[in-house]
Order: C-alpha cells, then sequence, then structure tokens
C-alpha cells in the first residue's frame, strides 16, 4: 500500500523503522551536472548523470534517515523541517509542509524555480528500513 502524497509514515516493525514516504524531487542541471533535490528534508544528490544524482541522492536520504534515526533526532528534526507530527515511536505519522510554505522559506527552491528553466519537479515513493532501531 502507498502512502498518500506529502505524508511520511514510520513504523517500528522487527527492530527496524519502516519509512514509507512520497517525496517532492526537484531536479535540473547546473555547471553541467545533474542535481536532485528534496526540499523537505533539504537533501541533494549529484552526479555527472541522472543515475548518479539518483544514487548520491539515495545515499543521503539513508543516511538522513539512519543518523538522526539512530541519534534520536529522527522527530525534532522532522519538526525543524516543518512537517506535523502525529502519533507515538511505534507509529509516527508527519505531513509535509506545503509547497507555498516551502517557497517562502526555503530561498533555494525559489531561486532553483526561478533560474533554473529545466528544473522539474515531481513525486517519488520512497520505501525504507532502517535496522537496529532502539526507541
Amino acid at each position: 500500500k502507498m502512502v498518500q502524497e506529502h505524508i511520511f509514515e514510520a513504523r517500528l516493525s522487527d527492530g527496524s523503522l519502516i519509512i514509507n514516504c512520497v517525496l517532492r524531487i526537484l531536479q535540473f542541471e547546473e555547471d553541467k551536472n545533474t542535481l536532485m533535490y528534496a526540499p523537505e528534508l533539504e537533501i541533494y544528490g549529484v552526479g555527472k548523470t541522472l543515475r548518479e544524482a539518483k544514487k548520491s541522492f539515495n545515499i543521503g536520504l539513508e543516511e538522513f534517515f539512519t543518523y538522526t534515526i539512530h541519534k534520536g533526532t529522527f522527530e525534532k528534526e522532522m519538526g525543524r523541517l516543518g512537517c506535523k507530527m502525529k502519533g507515538r515511536k511505534k507509529k509516527m505519522t508527519f505531513r509535509q509542509p506545503p509547497i507555498a510554505d516551502l517557497l517562502q522559506s526555503d530561498k533555494r527552491l525559489t531561486n532553483i524555480l526561478q533560474y533554473n528553466e529545466n528544473a522539474r519537479m515531481f513525486n517519488e515513493p520512497i520505501q525504507m528500513a532502517v535496522p537496529a532501531w532502539r526507541g
């Protein structure tokens, strides 16, 4: 089952935190590189090709979840990023901020959209398990 757009679901299952979400991804070209940017999480991926950019982005995404979950700062960081939380540690839901709020608060996003003719935004389903989570 895929989650509704712009909702993060995080649930504890067999010692892992299962992340299920749909992220807004902005893809654009800059200085002969392809970049992917998720404004909700402030995560970038970069590469000479789209494949390299996706790989870089996925590594950054995995590192973000792993680091914040293992450091116990996941909920705090999601709040800092403007996501509204519901639920408890065994099952949490975060509503991502509306795009209008992101455009007001994230100057990088505004600049990318204004100055990159080739920029395109799309929704990307993400499913990830972060092992050995101690909640």
